[in-house]
């Protein structure tokens, strides 16, 4: 694999979502289908991820995790810095949106003992640009479950017996 198809692909698992029809697609009801489109839009970046996972050197990996986590960041930054002053704050706080709901649930996803460390360069790198970030990756399960259910105000989640064996 060539290390700068990873890298040039970083970016995408940023630019490849509006952070406004995710924004939208963020209910108990659409967050699971728009997820998995999500994930079929980077399926490519998915990969690139992979094959990193393959290389046996440690050293060698974690050096290109972090290579590939800053140029994940790099992306969000640049991207930060061309807004203009009014709209910024509001632009980064999509930005995590989208790195939190969708990015990080997405690389945990792939299936591989390497995800949780990946994701946690990738954090790692993201609070070297943005220092008040505070960013909890989560997986999608994890997600998923801190939807409710409710009816007329009242949360009926486990009333009726739904509570599943994950939340023991």
């Amino acid at each position: 694999m060539a290390d700068t198809d990873l890298i040039q692909s970083m970016p995408l698992l940023l630019s490849k979502v509006d952070p406004k029809v995710a924004l939208k697609n963020f209910s108990k009801a659409k967050y699971e289908d728009f997820f998995n489109e999500y994930r079929m839009s980077v399926s490519d970046v998915y990969t690139h991820i992979r094959e990193m996972y393959k290389i046996e050197n440690e050293e060698e990996k974690n050096a290109l995790m972090k290579k590939a986590g800053e140029a994940l960041t790099e992306y969000g930054y640049n991207s930060y810095k061309k807004k203009n002053f009014f709209v910024k704050d509001t632009y980064l706080a999509d930005l995590q949106f989208v790195l939190a709901i969708y990015v990080f649930p997405g690389i945990m996803a792939i299936g591989n003992d390497n995800d949780k460390p990946f994701v946690n360069i990738i954090n790692e790198c993201w609070k070297v640009k943005f220092p008040k970030s505070e960013l909890k990756p989560g997986t999608f399960e994890q997600i998923k479950k801190g939807f409710k259910t409710r009816i007329l105000g009242f949360e009926v989640d486990g009333l009726f017996g739904s509570k599943s064996e994950e939340d023991d």
